[in-house]
């Protein structure tokens, strides 16, 4: 994989600072080697005697959380500098996304009291993407969603083969609202009035995201997974990122550069 620059951490997952993390990571990014890094990451927060399920997945998606957000276009997302058609194409993409994981996620409060106390069916956030892609004056690209359709795929393989893998995506999805939170007032100042649609997406929880962000952490701990299902929902976040990575990708191509460079800003 191609490097990617250092950026601050802002769009999907908790916001983290690089300071926090071993000389030994430090490292091995300068070096260009994810792999390693990754591998230091996850010896740090074993040393450190954390190893809980929160802190496992946020040790097991750090360096592709970084890679994440610096992209040229999550630059362009969290300094507001993204056109309205582009805006509604993320929403058709996320609404796909969320209504995978939810589809997931009603059979396990059923049968799963652990996975309940996640209190997933408030964060049913398809029906605001909905309201959004509906109140929004700008049509979405009609270009084909394999990106998305390949990756809900892999989340009902995984769910398939673990029900409780599906925690992995929930909480990368979950760790959004921190990142969102910081960016939606760039959107606001770009969007004007237009920002509002956008809202219940983007910043859900208001001043409240920090409690619901240490609750929802505190419910993923309680579910005390097996070494094998934490497995599964560690693959899961990690392949939520890369999803991202890929989506956001999809955004930086030569065609969509030049569509950026020639439509006005709204």
């Amino acid at each position: 994989m191609t490097r990617r620059p250092e950026t601050v951490q802002l769009v999907y997952g908790c916001p983290d600072s690089s300071a926090s993390r071993s000389p030994e990571h430090r490292h091995a990014v300068q070096q260009g080697d994810t792999s390693a890094a990754s591998h230091a990451t996850d010896a740090a927060a074993l040393n450190h005697h954390d190893t809980t399920l929160a802190a496992r997945l946020k040790a097991h998606t750090a360096d592709l959380h970084q890679q994440a957000g610096s992209s040229p276009f999550a630059h362009r997302l969290i300094n507001g500098q993204i056109q309205l058609h582009e805006i509604a194409t993320l929403l058709r993409h996320a609404l796909l996304v969320h209504q995978e994981l939810e589809s997931h996620a009603q059979p396990l409060i059923e049968r799963c009291e652990a996975f309940a106390r996640l209190n997933p069916t408030w964060r049913q956030r398809s029906r605001s993407i909905e309201s959004a892609i509906d109140e929004l004056p700008a049509p979405a690209s009609s270009e084909p969603m394999e990106i998305t359709t390949r990756f809900c795929a892999d989340l009902r393989a995984a769910a398939e083969q673990d029900p409780l893998a599906i925690a992995g995506g929930f909480y990368v999805v979950e760790g959004a609202n921190n990142g969102n939170r910081m960016i939606y007032p760039n959107w606001r100042k770009t969007l004007g009035d237009r920002a509002a649609a956008l809202e219940p997406y983007m910043d859900p929880h208001g001043p409240g995201q920090p409690a619901a962000w240490a609750a929802f952490k505190e419910a993923l701990n309680a579910i005390q997974p097996s070494k094998e299902t934490a497995d599964s929902i560690a693959r899961t976040a990690q392949s939520t990122f890369r999803y991202y990575l890929d989506l956001y990708d999809s955004f930086d191509t030569p065609l969509a550069a030049e569509s950026h460079r020639h439509e006005p800003t709204p």
